[in-house]
C-alpha cells in the first residue's frame, strides 16, 4: 500500500539553525576574491550546511565559512567546499534570485564542533 508521507533520502539528519552567516569565495587570485557575501543558515548536519545566498557559487568552489552562532560573540569559523547548489524558483521569480547552497565541512574547529555538539550533532572528522 503506497504511503501518503514521503520518505527522506538524505542520509544525515538536520538541525535548524537561523543564523548570519558570511562567506568567502577562495579564488585562485585571492586579490581579486569578491569581497565576504552574506548569508543565512537553514540548517546544519553532521557534515555541513545548507545556507541561502542572493548568489550563485561553483559547484567543489572552496569557502571560508563565518558562523555567528550568537550576535555578541566572536564567529566560528571554517573552511568548506560548496557540494551542491539549487536556485529557489518558488521564492523569487525575477532577480536577485536566491539560491540554497550546500557547504561541506572542511576540517571543523574545536569551536564549531563544540557549537554542533549543543545542537546535538557530532560532526564528521
Amino acid at each position: 500500500m503506497p504511503s501518503s508521507v514521503a520518505q527522506e533520502r538524505r542520509k544525515l539528519a538536520r538541525v535548524d539553525f537561523q543564523g548570519r552567516i558570511e562567506i568567502d569565495p577562495i579564488e585562485l587570485f585571492p586579490a581579486i576574491a569578491p569581497a565576504s557575501l552574506h548569508a543565512s543558515s537553514m540548517n546544519l548536519n553532521e557534515g555541513g550546511m545548507c545556507i541561502r545566498l542572493k548568489r550563485e557559487l561553483a559547484i567543489h568552489s572552496r569557502v571560508t565559512l563565518r558562523v555567528f552562532p550568537e550576535p555578541d560573540q566572536r564567529p566560528l569559523e571554517c573552511d568548506g567546499r560548496v557540494a551542491w547548489v539549487m536556485q529557489r524558483m518558488d521564492l523569487r521569480t525575477s532577480p536577485p534570485f536566491l539560491y540554497d547552497v550546500g557547504v561541506e565541512f572542511v576540517n571543523p574547529s574545536t569551536r564549531l564542533r563544540q557549537f554542533a555538539y549543543r545542537l546535538g550533532l557530532a560532526l564528521k572528522s
